[in-house]
């Protein structure tokens, strides 16, 4: 067991950083050590903060080596999708001009960006920023035609 001592003051801003991280990587991290301050077994530390023990190993040596600025950096830039740089304007686009098929869709992000993504890219992307695909539903059987027709023209020629 690695014996590290967290000191009060790096104490406090893992317990208010480890919630606010936009990285998860991060987040891990600063759960681990919390629960290493409270003295809690190194496996239930990887159970609780979702870390493997090599990871957990890992953080700790970090931190006795370089403390909570070592522990906070990546060597890494994590993947992002390109599209995600967007999504507020695609959110306010498609709100307004909800499109009539993920073609469509993928068709208004390439005029809007530039860039240029296949159906199903186009669906994850839509899912993602909380669109469902909508859906048609059926005439009723008793419909009335005549009702329907009247209705029609009292509606669309409203100025």
């Amino acid at each position: 067991m690695i014996r590290i001592t967290i000191s009060p003051e790096d104490l406090k801003i893992i317990n208010s950083k480890r919630f606010s991280q936009d990285e998860p990587i991060i987040s891990r991290r600063l759960h681990a050590l919390y629960f290493k301050s409270l003295n809690i077994q190194h496996q239930k530390i990887c159970e609780y903060a979702d870390v493997s023990a090599p990871t957990l190993i890992e953080v700790l040596k970090k931190y006795a080596k370089g403390g909570l600025e070592e522990v906070m950096h990546l060597s890494w830039k994590p993947r992002r999708a390109v599209l995600d740089n967007h999504n507020e304007l695609f959110k306010n686009h498609f709100d307004k001009h909800p499109p009539e098929s993920v073609k469509a869709a993928g068709v208004e992000i390439e005029k809007l960006t530039g860039i240029k993504r296949g159906k199903t890219q186009t669906r994850r992307f839509l899912h993602k920023i909380g669109m469902k695909p909508r859906k048609v539903a059926g005439i009723p059987s008793k419909a009335d035609p005549e009702k329907q027709e009247e209705f029609k023209k009292k509606i669309w020629s409203l100025p």
